[in-house]
C-alpha cells in the first residue's frame, strides 16, 4: 500500500498539513500501530503510522485522538514541538519528520524493520518497536541502489525488481505490459523498468479497486472495471487502509462460523442420505430373515463347504446359496441373520421416526450455508453481527456451540504458576497463533530439539523474568507437553518473546529464536489447581 511512489505523493500532502503544526502526543493505536498527533490553532491531525510486517502503512487523519489513560505514549521530549520540514530519502521507503529542536522522527515502512524512531544528531534516542535493540544505535541510513547491470532469469517480473526494487510488486504480474514483454534481455528490462518507473512519477493514479486493494497504475496500463479514482493520494491509501481493517476483521469472525455450519451441513446431509436409504435396506431385513427361516428348516443338512450351503427355497421356489460364518453352527448361522434382521428392522425404525427431525435440520445447515456465501461477497462485519443475532435459534437447534460463533472460546490452553498466567497453545496452527497473540516482553518456551506445545508466560509488559521457580515449572510443563515427556531431563529453550520470530513460509508451528536460554528439567505435567 505504501509503496516508495505512493509515499512521495504522500509526503507533498504531509508537508502542506503537518509544516507549521506543534508535537502533541504519540500513542498506541493498536498492536504495531502509533499514532502521532499534531495540532495549530485551527485543527489537529493524526498521523497513523502501521509497522506491521508485509502491512506497513502511513496516513492522515484530520481528527486528534483521545489519550486514554491505559494506551502507551512515546517520543514526550517532541512535546509542544513546531514540525519544520517532512522529506523523504531519496531512494528508499524512509520519512523524516524534523522539528525545531533539532531532533527528528524516522518513519520506516519496509519489512521487518518497520519502525518509528525519535533520533538526535544521527543517533536513536527511542524507538515505538524493539526499543532495546535500537536504542542508542545509529539510525537507519537509506539502502543503497540497485545493481546496474541484470542478467536475464527468464522471469521479467523479477529481473526488472532488480534493476528497481522500489516498484510496487502488487500488480505486476497483471500489467498487461509485461505480459507482452516475453523474454527480454538486459536492455530491454532496464527500458522496462524506467518505463514503469516513469509513469508511476509522472502518471500517479491514486485508487482502489473493487476488492479494497489500493491500485497506484493508470488505466491505460492497468485496465481496472469499477476502480475508484481518488484526487488525495492519503485519502486513497486511508480508505484501503480500513478496508483491509474491515476485512480482516470479517474474516476473523466469519471462518470459523462458516467451518461450524460447513460441519453440520455435511452431518446432517449425510443423516438425511442415510434415513433415505432405509426403504434399500427393507430389502436386506427380509433376506436375512429369510435366510434365518431356511436354515433353520435344513438344520439337518451338513454342507460340504463350510462357507456356504446351497439349500431349497421354500418360499419361492428353486435354489439359493447362503453364506455362512464358518466356526458356527447351523441353528448358530441362523441366529446370526435373525439378528442381523433384528438390528435392521431397529436402525430402520430409529431413522424413520427421526426422518422429518433430520430433513428439517439438514435444509436448515443448507440455508444457512447458502446465506454465509451470500455474506462471504458483502465481507461486512456489521452485517454478518446482525446475521448471527438472527440466526441464534438455528445455531441452538443444530447444536452449535455460540462461543465459538461469538469468538469467546480462548484459543489456548491456560494454567496458572504462582502469580503468572501461563499460555499453552493447542496445536501447530495454535503455535502460530500464540505468537502472534502474545507481548514482545513476555516469555516464550519450547521443549529443544522435539514437537510440542509452545508455551508463553504473561508477564504484564514487564521487561524483567519471572523468578527461577517459575521459570522451572513452567517449562517442566513444556517438556511434558512435548515429544521429550518419556524422558529423565529435557532440555527447554526459554527467551522473551521479542526474540522469537517465524520465518515467512515456514511450516506451522516453525519459530526461530535468537538470545535463546536453557533449562534442564524433568517433564511433569500442571500441578492440580494450576488449570484455568
Amino acid at each position: 500500500m505504501n509503496n516508495y511512489y505512493t509515499l512521495r505523493y504522500l509526503v507533498d500532502e504531509l508537508k502542506r498539513k503537518l509544516i507549521g503544526t506543534f508535537f502533541v502526543s504519540a500513542v498506541t493505536g493498536g498492536k504495531n500501530i502509533i499514532d502521532l498527533i499534531f495540532e495549530n490553532s485551527n485543527e489537529a491531525v493524526t498521523v497513523r503510522v502501521g509497522v506491521s510486517p508485509g502491512n506497513q502503512v502511513i496516513f492522515m487523519n484530520h481528527n486528534r485522538k483521545k489519550t486514554q489513560a491505559n494506551m502507551l505514549t512515546f517520543f514526550s521530549e517532541l512535546n509542544s514541538q513546531s514540525v519544520v520540514s517532512v522529506e523523504m530519502a531519496e531512494s528508499d521507503r524512509l520519512l523524516y519528520i524534523r522539528f525545531e529542536n533539532g531532533m527528528h522522527l524516522l518513519v520506516v515502512l519496509y519489512g521487518s524493520a518497520a519502525n518509528v524512531m525519535l533520533v538526535q544528531g544521527k543517533i536513536v534516542e527511542e524507538a515505538f518497536k524493539n526499543p532495546d535493540r535500537y536504542t542508542g544505535s545509529d539510525e537507519p541510513l537509506p539502502r543503497p541502489p540497485s545493481v546496474l547491470t541484470v542478467t536475464p532469469t527468464g522471469d521479467i517480473i523479477r529481473d526488472i525488481l532488480k534493476v528497481n526494487p522500489l516498484l510496487p510488486r502488487t500488480f505486476l504480474k497483471d500489467l498487461p505490459l509485461l505480459k507482452m514483454a516475453g523474454s527480454a534481455g538486459n536492455y530491454e528490462i532496464h527500458a522496462l523498468a524506467q518505463q514503469l518507473n516513469d509513469i508511476l512519477l509522472h502518471r500517479f493514479e491514486p485508487g482502489l479497486n473493487p476488492d479494497g486493494n489500493f491500485n497506484p497504475w493508470p488505466g491505460d496500463i492497468l485496465p481496472e472495471t469499477g476502480k475508484e479514482v481518488f484526487e488525495s493520494t492519503n485519502k486513497a491509501v486511508r480508505t484501503a487502509w480500513y478496508s483491509r481493517v474491515k476485512t480482516e476483521r470479517f474474516n476473523r469472525k466469519f471462518s470459523p462460523i462458516l467451518k461450524l455450519v460447513t460441519r453440520a451441513n455435511e452431518k446432517y446431509k449425510g443423516r438425511m442420505n442415510a434415513s433415505e436409504n432405509v426403504e434399500k435396506s427393507q430389502a436386506r431385513i427380509l433376506q436375512n430373515e429369510h435366510y434365518g427361516h431356511l436354515l433353520m428348516a435344513n438344520l439337518h443338512i451338513h454342507p460340504d463347504n463350510p462357507g456356504t450351503i446351497t439349500v431349497a427355497d421354500l418360499f419361492s421356489g428353486g435354489e439359493v446359496t447362503i453364506q455362512l460364518q464358518p466356526d458356527l453352527t447351523m441353528a448358530e448361522n441362523a441366529a446370526y441373520y435373525y439378528e442381523k434382521a433384528r438390528k435392521g428392522k431397529k436402525s430402520a425404525r430409529v431413522a424413520q421416526e427421526n426422518r422429518g427431525e433430520i430433513v428439517q435440520k439438514a435444509h436448515m445447515a443448507e440455508q444457512l450455508l447458502k446465506s454465509l456465501y451470500v455474506l462471504a461477497q458483502q465481507r461486512d462485519p456489521e452485517t454478518l453481527e446482525k446475521w448471527i443475532d438472527q440466526n441464534r435459534d438455528a445455531f441452538r437447534i443444530l447444536g452449535l456451540n455460540e462461543k465459538e460463533i461469538d469468538g469467546k472460546v480462548f484459543p489456548f490452553r491456560r494454567i496458572q504458576i504462582g502469580k503468572y498466567d501461563i499460555w499453552i497453545g493447542k496445536s501447530a496452527a495454535g503455535n502460530d497463533e500464540l505468537l502472534r497473540a502474545s507481548h514482545k516482553e513476555d516469555v516464550w518456551m519450547h521443549a529443544r530439539g522435539v514437537s510440542g506445545s509452545h508455551l508463553i508466560i504473561r508477564m504484564n509488559r514487564s521487561t524483567a523474568y519471572p523468578d527461577h521457580a517459575v521459570l522451572e515449572n513452567a517449562a517442566r510443563v513444556a517438556a511434558w507437553l512435548s515429544k521429550a515427556r518419556t524422558t529423565g531431563l529435557a532440555p527447554v529453550i526459554y527467551a522473551k518473546r521479542k526474540h522469537v520470530r517465524k520465518p515467512k513460509g515456514a511450516a506451522p508451528g516453525l519459530a526461530l529464536v535468537d538470545r535463546e536460554q536453557v533449562l534442564l528439567v524433568e517433564p511433569a505435567p500442571p500441578e492440580s489447581g494450576q488449570e484455568s
